[in-house]
């Protein structure tokens, strides 16, 4: 049975708050309020599609939703499908503990096209990798390593 964006919210959103340490901490990264309508006009949400977590840098914003990833910079929209990830490789996320940094993670496609979207390391590194470590498994798809 497919969950409903609603229930992938919640279940994600609780997932990142289980495994999450020291939110009140991070500087770039936040869960998204799914209501925030200027949140929802500056990406391209679907009908009932929800935002679930962001990380804003000054190079870009990036936003995982109950269906996909996207990352706006002043010059493009990238947006992967959930369906469409073969694997993910957050790389060295751990960081340094103490010490956040922006960083990238890639995602290979089907068709073996690799992209790059940004992230927080270090503790923070938690709430994105538990986003879409929880989304891909309530859609059936690859589990990251």
């Amino acid at each position: 049975m497919n969950k409903s964006d609603r229930q992938i919210y919640s279940i994600t959103i609780s997932a990142i708050k289980r495994k999450a340490r020291d939110m009140e901490n991070w500087k770039h990264s936040f869960i998204s309020d799914a209501k925030d309508q200027e949140l929802v006009s500056k990406f391209d949400l679907v009908d009932k599609e929800l935002p679930v977590f962001e990380v804003k840098s000054r190079q870009a914003h990036t936003l995982i939703t109950t269906r996909r990833i996207q990352e706006r910079t002043d010059l493009e929209l990238k947006i992967i499908q959930f369906e469409d990830i073969k694997n993910i490789e957050f790389g060295n996320f751990k960081g340094e503990t103490n010490k956040t940094s922006i960083s990238e993670f890639n995602v290979t496609t089907h068709d073996k096209v690799k992209h790059n979207f940004q992230y927080e390391t270090g503790y923070t590194s938690m709430g994105m990798i538990y986003s879409i470590r929880t989304i891909l498994q309530l859609k059936s798809t690859i589990i990251p390593d």
